[in-house]
């Protein structure tokens, strides 16, 4: 896909090693980590927006979602949207196969090379974190 839009790919092997690298990284574990950023680069068009700018929203992979292109200003969001929040919630860890009820499939949970029997999956409390973290960044650095 990338190479059919123009994309450049690099989940290549030959950039950062493919799915083997991938597979070796998740074998000794990874940290679930939740962020909220900006994007000054590109105004988070490549998201949901038609993206490269420059290309025609017909072509392929451009057109990748209703915003429009002159939206996600970061100083602009920054400076007006000062009381948005997030909550991230419902988060659960856990052996695959463990957090969620598995009914109407007769699959049980994988096993196998690499697998682990754990204890029940665990819930982590929710956390509300403030949008704008403008200031902290500009008092911190």
């Amino acid at each position: 896909m990338k190479t059919a839009v123009g994309d450049t790919n690099s989940f290549a092997a030959h950039v950062h090693g493919g799915l083997e690298t991938m597979g070796a990284a998740l074998k000794k574990g990874m940290v679930l980590a939740l962020s909220i950023w900006d994007d000054y680069e590109a105004n988070m068009l490549w998201l949901d927006s038609d993206y490269p700018t420059n290309a025609s929203a017909t072509a392929p992979g451009v057109s990748r979602g209703p915003c429009s292109a002159t939206s996600g200003d970061p100083k602009t969001v920054e400076s007006t949207e000062t009381s948005d929040y997030v909550i991230f919630s419902d988060i659960k860890l856990g052996a695959l196969g463990s957090t969620f009820s598995n009914t109407g499939s007769s699959s049980p949970p994988p096993s196998g090379p690499g697998s682990t029997t754990t204890t029940a999956p665990q819930k982590i409390p929710a956390v509300r974190a403030p949008v704008n973290t403008a200031s902290a960044v500009d008092k911190a650095g």
